[in-house]
């Protein structure tokens, strides 16, 4: 008899009727809690194009400061020097802002730093591709 291993000992009692071998039972197999080692946060959420312009975009040009602010609603709004001049609507045609809804409608590129560049003006059905570029820097 071993002290301690009461289990065993019963275990060498209990033999197989067939061979009058003693059985000894498989060990358990105990699941412990690990804690998780996933330190991966949550996946970020991909903005749609939409929400990604959402905001407020800047230009400086001969010391005239140019806003524009695009707002959820699909306003935007447009300030010289920190005074508002303009509010009109804006939709995403491909990679393009179309800023108005009559006459004239302006048109901006959106750049892959999420910048906003001037490049024409669309008046009744004629577009006119502006000759410089007027870039706005997307403020963070």
């Amino acid at each position: 008899m071993f002290v301690g291993f009461g289990v065993w000992e019963e275990s060498i009692r209990k033999t197989n009727e067939s061979n009058n071998t003693p059985v000894i039972p498989a060990k358990k197999n105990v699941e412990k809690e690990t804690p998780s080692t996933d330190t991966a946060a949550e996946p970020t959420k991909i903005l749609s194009l939409r929400e990604k312009l959402v905001g407020s975009y800047e230009n400086n040009f001969d010391g005239i400061v140019s806003k524009l602010v695009f707002l959820e609603n699909g306003k935007v709004k447009t300030f010289f020097n920190g005074l508002k001049i303009d509010e009109e609507t804006w939709n995403i045609s491909g990679t393009e802002v179309h800023i108005g809804e009559g006459n004239p409608i302006y048109v901006y590129k959106i750049e892959s730093n999420d910048d906003l560049t001037f490049i024409a003006t669309i008046a009744g059905e004629k577009r006119i591709e502006e000759s410089g570029e007027t870039t706005f820097k997307k403020l963070k």
